[in-house]
């Protein structure tokens, strides 16, 4: 968390949120075994850190687990496997990450996660531009990925949202 008397700002996993899991938007089809995300777990080191340049995402998939295939507007990722063994897919191209793995992901790319291995697997996900990642520009990300026209997610609870078009 950030302080006011010190130069630098510090934030922690264990004292901060999951982030809402949205919903898929319509026609989507998961390209991956499982699709239940009950074992993911992704929290935003942004806000705490006050973050105005970039995104940064740790990220959790328990073994079985996988991401929903998406894209971004305008925001180039990097996946960098800190822990375990994990499929990447991107675009229609599948491989094996392994520990300390780096992976950039353009924009316009369609990209997801799958962990095929028994073991956790932690992913620190950078991304820039961060606009679409905050509440003002996230209709752009639902745009890029087919959401409908107008399309918006409202949080229902800290850990659910809902699409309300």
């Amino acid at each position: 968390m950030t302080s006011e008397s010190a130069p630098y700002a510090r934030a922690n996993w264990d004292d901060l949120p999951n982030n809402p899991k949205a919903p898929r938007q319509p026609g989507y089809e998961h390209p991956w075994p499982t699709d239940d995300a009950t074992d993911v777990a992704s929290r935003d080191f942004d806000g705490p850190l006050g973050f105005q340049h970039l995104s940064v995402v740790l990220l959790r998939l328990g073994p079985g687990q996988s991401g929903t295939h998406h894209r971004h507007a305008s925001a180039e990722e990097l996946h960098f496997l800190l822990e375990g063994r994990c499929q990447v897919m991107v675009e229609d191209e599948v491989f094996e990450a392994r520990k300390f793995d780096a992976v950039l992901v353009p924009p316009e790319s369609n990209r997801s996660l799958h962990n095929n291995s028994d073991e956790d697997a932690w992913w620190l996900v950078v991304a820039a531009p961060p606009d679409e990642f905050r509440p003002e520009g996230f209709a752009s990300y639902l745009a890029a990925n087919g959401y409908p026209e107008n399309t918006k997610l409202v949080a229902v609870s800290e850990s659910r949202f809902e699409i309300v078009t």
